[in-house]
This record gives C-alpha cells, structure tokens and sequence, in this order.
C-alpha cells in the first residue's frame, strides 16, 4: 500500500516536492512526477530545490537557474523555488511557497534531510508532510526523533531490486511506495523534447562555427563537478586527432560558463587544422540549448554527468566513461550506448584514449576514410 492513499491524492489540490535535485536525478524522477499528474490532472505539482546552503557559488547557483528553465518549459509543473543565495532571500521564498497552502508536502533530500523536514513545516504547518530517504547517519540512528516533523515516511529498501539494477528502478521504488505509481516497460524511460525553436537555433549555431567543415558532429563533455570523474583535456586533443585520423569530423567540447575562456585558449593553442574542426559550446540562454545540441550530434561522448543521460534519452549514440562506484547510475542499456568503467577504484582520468577508440572500433561508429 502506499504512503499516500489514492483518495487523499484525488481530493488534494497542490503537492509540493522538495529535493535538492541535480539535472540527472531530475531527467528520472520526471517521469513519474509526469505520469503522477496525469493520474490526478487536478494536482499542482510544484518543486522546491533550495538546498539550505545560502552561499553565492556560482556553479550552484547557474545549476538552479538551469533546472528552473527546464521545469517551467515543463507542462506537469506549476512553481518552481530555486536555490537561494542569502538567509534573507530563503526567507522570501519561505514565504512565498507558504501562500501556496500546500494539501502534500513530500521530501526527497538524500541528504540534510532533518532540515528539509523544518523548511517543510515552515511553508507548509497543516499539510501531509512525507519524509523519503535521507542518508543521514542521524536518520538511521535516531529516526523518531529525525522524523517527527513528518506524518509519515517512506524508506526504500533497494534489497528488493535486481542486483544489477538502475538508477530508474530506484526511482520508481519511491514513486510506487509513496504515490502507488505504477509504470513498466518503456514508460519507464526518461524522456526529453527539445523544441523546433532550440533544434533550429542548434543549427544556426552549427553553421555558425563550422563554415565549411563536414563530417560526423560528435559531442564530447570531458569534466563533471568532481575531479575524479573527470577526463584530462590533453586525453581529449588526444582523441580528437585520432578520430581524424579515421574520418574528418566536427566536434563539440561542452563546458559550462565557467571553464569556456580556459578551454578556448587550450584549443587556440592547437595546430590551424584542428582548431577549425573544433567549437566550443556552453549554455547561455536556455536549459534546451544542450539537449537541443545533442540531438543534433551524431556521437556523444562524456563522462559521468548528465549528458550521458540526456544522450539516453535522446536516442543519440553514447560512449560514457564512468567510476565503478555507483553502476546503477549507468545509462539504461541500449544498442545505442557503451559504458567504460575505470579499472578497480581508479578516476575517470585512468580510463585511456585507446579504450575509447577500441570501443568505437567494436562499435563499427567510424569508417576510415582519410588513408
């Protein structure tokens, strides 16, 4: 049975779910907010992503405006609280999500859960509040005391799923035992739809940067936001200019706003050649403008972020290079994508410029066309 009964979710009006999420869990989790609205159309699903930290770190902060964009061009969505950069400016938003009146309040923090659960009765004092896995040693330990703020709670037991499963079942795990969710087979499956609008823009864009150059577009995304997953750029020019060697090709090297300048200055450091089959692309305007790109490439290869899903869900062809700690966050398998693990506890940065070539090779994705 669910947490959440099936009449309470039909009488109610707004659900609030609160979770600090990054653009992959989000890309998952989606589907079965998605299919939630579409069981109970009447229900306003609204998010709240504030993570509690209230600092001015730009990456974080760029994070949140992205995920804002995506969930607002999102129909199953309603408001949208992103991540704020003072106490003041959470206080703000605090009271502007309270106006709301929220019947449901679900979090799904993982982490900082016990605060999670204080913010949540501060918007919402009269609501059903739900608390779903949080991680915290705290949690596990004093759990009564940890949840009593909530009326109820939700603990997965990820015991009860394929040894060797995916992220995707985790999710539905929690969609299941707290709304009664029910999906199989490829509704399962993440989902993204970029518009005409930004498919458009992505080539004009293309034009744009390559004038006269042809051949495969191939999308490359060599860094993460852990040093550890993160490829070398010297692994990068590297690959770049064997893949040449096979077949002339047009590559992408996406990075966020942050890195553009030093990337750029790398590959103008490159021999003429190379540097005009090369363009480096960040997001300026609009969440889409990345999905958008990728759908417009022929190959993405990346390591363990979120473009290795969006590519999944795009149906684009994926090689991802990965850590062996966290499988199930693996893209779903396909005959569209491979996964390169790093040997043992080794970093992304040990995985080799000729394990990626030996798997385009098995892969027959180039044809040597430049003997």
């Amino acid at each position: 049975m669910a947490v959440i009964d099936n009449t309470l979710l039909s009488q109610a009006k707004k659900l609030l779910v609160m979770s600090p999420f990054a653009l992959g869990d989000f890309l998952y989790i989606k589907t079965f907010l998605e299919a939630l609205k579409q069981q109970y159309p009447q229900l306003q699903i609204d998010i709240w992503l504030d993570d509690d930290r209230n600092d001015k770190q730009a990456w974080r902060l760029a994070r949140s405006h992205i995920m804002q964009q995506w969930i607002e061009a999102e129909a199953a969505f309603g408001n949208m609280w992103g991540c704020c950069d003072s106490v003041a400016q959470q206080q703000r938003q605090i009271a502007q999500a309270a106006q709301q009146d929220y019947d449901i309040v679900v979090t799904l923090p993982q982490s900082r859960g016990k605060r999670y659960l204080s913010l949540a009765r501060q918007i919402a004092p009269n609501a059903l509040l739900v608390a779903g896995p949080c991680q915290s040693w705290m949690a596990r330990m004093f759990g009564f005391w940890f949840y009593r703020k909530a009326n109820a709670r939700f603990s997965p037991d990820i015991t009860l799923l394929p040894q060797e499963h995916h992220i995707t079942d985790r999710y539905y795990q929690w969609a299941h035992g707290i709304f009664g969710i029910e999906l199989s087979g490829s509704a399962l499956l993440p989902r993204l739809r970029p518009s005409i609008q930004h498919l458009t823009a992505a080539k004009q864009w293309l034009q744009q940067h390559f004038l006269t150059q042809t051949g495969p577009l191939i999308f490359l995304n060599h860094l993460s936001t852990d040093h550890r997953r993160d490829w070398n750029l010297t692994q990068l020019f590297e690959l770049i200019n064997r893949l040449n060697q096979l077949q002339l090709s047009r590559f992408i090297l996406n990075v966020t706003g942050e890195k553009q300048a030093e990337v750029q200055q790398a590959v103008a450091q490159l021999p003429a050649a190379m540097q005009q089959r090369i363009a480096v692309f960040t997001v300026t305007g609009h969440f889409f403008e990345l999905p958008a790109m990728i759908a417009s490439s022929d190959l993405v290869i990346s390591v363990e972020t979120s473009i290795m899903h969006f590519a999944g869900a795009l149906h684009v062809p994926l090689i991802a290079l990965m850590r062996q700690r966290k499988p199930y966050w693996a893209p779903p398998k396909s005959e569209l994508s491979s996964v390169i693990y790093a040997a043992d506890n080794g970093y992304v940065s040990d995985i080799s410029v000729q394990q990626v070539m030996d798997v385009i090779a098995q892969r027959s994705l180039f044809r040597a066309t430049n003997d």
